[in-house]
């Protein structure tokens, strides 16, 4: 990675650029980045990256001449608030930055400010793909130069103060080539060490992974499985079914307008309406991820009212408006991928599901008074099963479609009613079609 010289807003920031300067590159090479300062490109883009902070699509052009895929450029001025650290991270690819940063830099905090921009560099440095072979031993050369010259210029610093002459050092002999391991005679720990990638992440594809014969960080970036991995989904859709409740309520009043008898009925209906939901889950093997789902189900309610006086087969009765409501549905689920490797992955899946929904809330009317007895809501139970296909763009993320059909079982899957005598005056009963098919898409982010 290139990582030029910090840029000070003014002269008088200079030496705290420096510092942080120092600061940030000694955590980069903690973590095991090879980093090209200023002094150790310099032979190769001249002073294209001086003040690079400050100048105009700095790095772009000295990033097409090194071998760095990503360069982090930060710039420190002091404003009234404090010291701030504005920091730009590079592709080679792209004249803008692919993020920006804004730190307040705390007296005492510096050391926190350059973990906390190592760690960032890391994670933008796995999103790009590993580095070639070539570019890594490039890069080391690049930095072992500058590191030899910068020793030679101190040597000769130090024979002109003591007035001592000591002979320059001798050119470095070129470097010569490493021998590529065979990863085809290694066995499946010794593919795996040094490189980050644990057993857990290759289970379920094994044989892939051994028949490939590739370093295991390419081979992630080229089959992009999902085991060991915790998954997290954002989805939406449209649930097309048994979506929506109606009601119908009637009671019998006596004199003093008390209930002497009280009915009613409550039950599905069809209905095309949209939905969202959140999946949370772990992938064990490649083939398989559990989890559960939640999810909110758009739908609306219709309810008519009536009563009449004791005695008598003639009353009033009502149609209210509509309300918007929401039902909650939970669903336990199983998925399996067929084809566990590559861009493009198939999916089967099945779930119990359960789908709740609230009570009717009344407003009584006052002439005359009426106590109407307010509808409960419940839960309805049934089984889902489906498909789908996921398109994996890299290891971490992925976007998918899918189909579903769940089958609605029990008794509030139909429409139900209370045990008293139905009124002569009482509505059909509602009618749903006992399932719901469900549409939906969404993003995958696998952890």
């Amino acid at each position: 990675m290139l990582f030029p010289d910090v840029t000070p807003a003014t002269t008088s920031e200079f030496a705290l650029a420096f510092m942080l300067q120092e600061l940030v590159r000694h955590e980069m090479e903690r973590e095991g980045h090879v980093v090209l300062s200023t002094k150790a490109v310099r032979p190769v883009v001249g002073d294209a990256v001086d003040a690079c902070a400050d100048v105009a699509k700095c790095p772009f052009a000295a990033l097409q001449q090194l071998p760095a895929r990503v360069a982090v450029v930060i710039r420190v001025v002091r404003l009234e608030g404090g010291l701030h650290g504005e920091v730009g991270f590079y592709e080679r690819g792209d004249t803008a930055p692919v993020e920006t940063r804004q730190y307040l830099i705390l007296p005492g905090a510096e050391g926190e400010f350059a973990r906390n921009l190592s760690l960032v560099t890391t994670d933008i440095l796995s999103l790009v793909g590993p580095t070639s072979t070539d570019d890594i031993k490039w890069a080391v050369r690049l930095v072992e130069d500058a590191d030899a010259a910068e020793r030679a210029a101190q040597a000769m610093e130090e024979a002109a103060e003591t007035e001592e002459y000591i002979e320059p050092l001798p050119p470095r002999p070129p470097v010569e080539p490493v021998e590529e391991r065979d990863i085809s005679e290694l066995s499946f720990e010794r593919r795996l060490e040094g490189t980050g990638i644990f057993p857990r992440h290759i289970t379920g594809s094994k044989r892939h992974f051994m028949k490939s014969n590739l370093d295991p960080r390419d081979w992630l970036y080229v089959a992009m499985p999902h085991a060991g991995r915790f998954v997290f989904e954002v989805r939406g859709g449209m649930g097309i079914g048994d979506e929506d409740r109606d009601a119908d309520v009637r009671v019998v009043l006596d004199d003093n307008n008390d209930n002497v008898s009280e009915w009613y009925q409550e039950g599905p209906t069809y209905s095309e309406r949209v939905r969202g939901s959140l999946y949370a889950g772990y992938a064990p093997t490649s083939w398989l991820d559990v989890g559960l789902l939640f999810g909110l189900q758009y739908s609306q309610k219709s309810l008519s009212t009536g009563w009449r006086p004791e005695g008598s087969d003639t009353g009033s009765s009502g149609q209210a408006d509509p309300v918007s409501a929401v039902m909650v549905y939970l669903e336990p689920r199983v998925r399996v991928y067929p084809i566990t490797t590559g861009i493009a992955k198939p999916f089967l899946l099945v779930a119990p599901d359960f789908r709740f929904f609230d009570d009717f809330h009344i407003i009584d009317p006052t002439d005359p008074p009426v106590d109407y007895p307010d509808p409960t809501g419940g839960v309805v139970f049934g089984a889902t099963g489906g498909g789908g296909l996921m398109i994996d763009p890299g290891p971490i993320v992925g976007f998918f479609a899918e189909g579903t059909y769940t089958q609605h079982l029990g008794l509030r899957a139909e429409a139900s009613e209370t045990a008293t005598p139905r009124p002569s005056d009482a509505p059909p009963a509602p009618e749903g079609r006992g399932y719901t098919v469900a549409v939906e898409a969404g993003v995958q982010f696998r952890l």
